[in-house]
């Protein structure tokens, strides 16, 4: 992906993504200042320590949001785990 991308100081209200750009792309989404990210495919974080998930901590956003299309049945502690995402 061959984007001309900005100093980190920029800001951009959004980005709606998925799983997989999160990952092929995380260097490139972490030179902007995000308000919100949005990943599809969000069944896909499995557990606390997921690829997925250290890549989500390492961009600058205020607020995450997963989405999926599956329905969650979790333990509790998996339910805690994505609540502290």
């Amino acid at each position: 992906m061959q984007v001309s991308a900005g100093p980190a100081t920029d800001k951009f209200p959004v980005v709606v993504t998925s799983y997989e750009i999160v990952i092929a792309d995380s260097k490139l989404l972490q030179r902007y200042k995000w308000k919100y990210v949005v990943v599809d495919e969000g069944h896909r974080l499995k557990n606390f320590n997921c690829k997925l998930l250290r890549e989500l901590r390492q961009i600058p956003v205020d607020n995450k949001l997963l989405l999926t299309g599956v329905t969650c049945s979790l333990h509790s502690s998996s339910q805690s785990q994505q609540k502290s995402m």
